[in-house]
């Protein structure tokens, strides 16, 4: 296969009214210009690519795999024939992890037509398939299997009638995974299953279904596709993706968890191509990031504990183990504030916390790369509590900061030989005579000085006359302080193994003006 420098063509498209979208087609490694392209899927962390060409010896469609290097593709590699022999080659997906393939095939073994088979994968390298058996595959046909972020829940296609070129009579199902297996799948609710739904996608927010079907209205002709959210436990009415639907088949499409663009095929200047469309803000998904994360210092790493929390609402939105070697995945939806907490098999171990801020208008990475190293507490060792703050001008702990408060409440109860410093620094001190908004506490100071008085018509002396004075300021550290260690003293600690600290430094620029609160031990 040839060598080609990848690149991306920019191209904008002018629609009318909602159906308005830009295009990018993406660049010559994945779309020679006389061979077709077909049914891309991209993994959710958008470094895996599948898709099926018929760029072979001998012409004929055969799938491939791609992997992201920087900005750009790789040279594409094709799955070895023993791989896609006898399949449904435009149906083969990935696990939101890249390391999974998913391959619909009619190869022996399987119990009906088509059934899903797995293959695992390193960089371009696939081991020997191996059906998913039972009870995923049935006497029916099944292909397309997507998952939410976390890998838990399991959306597929199951058919009454497929070939190697396209299936028909198809149901969209679902399935749970429970204690490491998958239970019996369900098929969808009738807003969805109109009578021939294929190809789910689920994006990266874990409640965005993509699929194609000719039985929902409105439709453009033959397949649409149709996006369908699951809020409230219940799914919404499909929404006609117009920007990107044509009068033929639309079947295959997918998106990152970026959820900027879906990537599908198209026909271009003489054959099918690869191209990215912008989706619209009232259909696009909501961001996410993908947190990738490894554990160290303990001797069984997967006795580590990793859970996301909604620090709003305190809501464990997931909980799992690393892997042995300490490695562990997921991803955060935007919309919310939350913690991620890496937490050891016992409490006199250190914990580890980080905070995302994915509220409106914060911008989100794709991929963050954490490091939790989690080892006994000593003498001496000093933790942020990134996690806590106060409601602003005041002393006041936010209701956000409960969840890691409770946490280092247990740590110190775990380390019954150390006391305790709760240290409160602010950077940023001001003061002024003046009462802002920001400068709310009081200072009082004693100032003497002097005043002149009249004694006749002629003479004046002076005397020493004392005033009050008032400078209004924004150092709260003590009160803060001694918020944290009450609200700690409640939590069961006692009072004499904590000591509290604070002090507070003017800080030039406003950037770099903050509280933050530390926990050192002694």
């Amino acid at each position: 296969m040839r060598i080609l420098i990848v690149c991306y063509l920019l191209v904008a498209i002018s629609l009318v009214g909602h159906a308005q979208a830009k295009q990018r087609k993406l660049g010559p490694a994945l779309n020679y210009a006389s061979f077709n392209y077909w049914a891309p899927f991209v993994c959710l962390d958008g470094n895996t690519l599948l898709f099926t060409s018929d760029y072979t010896e001998d012409n004929m469609p055969s799938a491939f795999i791609a992997l992201r290097q920087g900005v750009d593709w790789k040279e594409p590699v094709m799955i070895p024939k023993k791989i896609s022999a006898l399949t449904y080659s435009k149906a083969f997906t990935l696990s939101p992890d890249g390391k999974t393939l998913f391959i619909p095939s009619s190869r022996g073994g399987t119990l009906g037509g088509f059934d899903i088979f797995v293959s695992q994968v390193s960089g371009t390298t696939f081991s020997e398939p191996v059906s998913m058996g039972t009870p995923i595959n049935s006497p029916a046909n099944e292909a397309g299997p997507t998952f939410s972020p976390d890998g838990n829940i399991m959306y597929f296609m199951r058919c009454n009638k497929m070939n190697a070129n396209g299936a028909d009579e198809c149901k969209i199902m679902i399935a749970k995974k429970k204690y490491g297996n998958w239970d019996a799948p369900t098929e969808l609710p009738s807003v969805i299953n109109a009578g021939n739904s294929q190809m789910p996608r689920m994006l990266g927010d874990g409640q965005t279904l993509l699929f194609s079907s000719n039985k929902h209205q409105p439709g453009k002709g033959g397949m649409d596709l149709y996006i369908s959210r699951y809020i409230d436990n219940q799914w919404s009415a499909p929404v006609n993706l117009e920007f990107v639907n044509t009068p033929q088949d639309d079947l295959y499409a997918s998106a990152s968890s970026a959820g900027l663009n879906l990537l599908k095929d198209a026909p271009g200047e003489r054959k099918s191509e690869l191209v990215e469309f912008l989706i619209p803000p009232d259909v696009k998904p909501k961001a996410v990031i993908k947190v990738m994360g490894v554990v160290e210092g303990l001797t069984d790493l997967t006795k580590a504990n990793v859970n996301l929390v909604n620090v709003a609402t305190k809501q464990t939105l997931f909980n799992l183990n690393p892997d042995a070697k300490g490695n562990f995945v997921c991803y955060i939806t935007e919309g919310n504030v939350y913690g991620l907490f890496v937490d050891p098999p016992t409490d006199n171990f250190r914990y580890f916390v980080k905070r995302y801020d994915l509220t409106a208008g914060k911008k989100i990475p794709n991929i963050d790369r954490v490091s939790a190293t989690l080892k006994p507490l000593g003498p001496g060792d000093e933790i942020e509590l990134a996690g806590v703050s106060f409601k602003p001008f005041s002393s006041e702990i936010e209701a956000t900061s409960i969840v890691e408060l409770q946490k280092v409440s247990r740590l110190i109860k775990g380390n019954a030989a150390l006391s305790f410093n709760v240290d409160v620094t602010l950077f940023g001190l001001m003061k002024d005579s003046i009462q802002l908004q920001d400068l709310t506490e009081v200072i009082t100071d004693t100032v003497v000085y002097e005043k002149e008085f009249q004694i006749d018509s002629v003479t004046t002396e002076t005397r020493d006359s004392i005033a009050l004075e008032y400078i209004y300021h924004n150092d709260r550290t003590p009160k803060q302080a001694q918020a944290i260690a009450d609200f700690l003293i409640k939590q069961g600690v006692k009072p004499e193994r904590i000591l509290i600290t604070y002090k507070a430094l003017e800080e030039t620029l406003a950037e770099k003006r903050k509280t933050v609160v530390y926990l050192k031990a002694r």
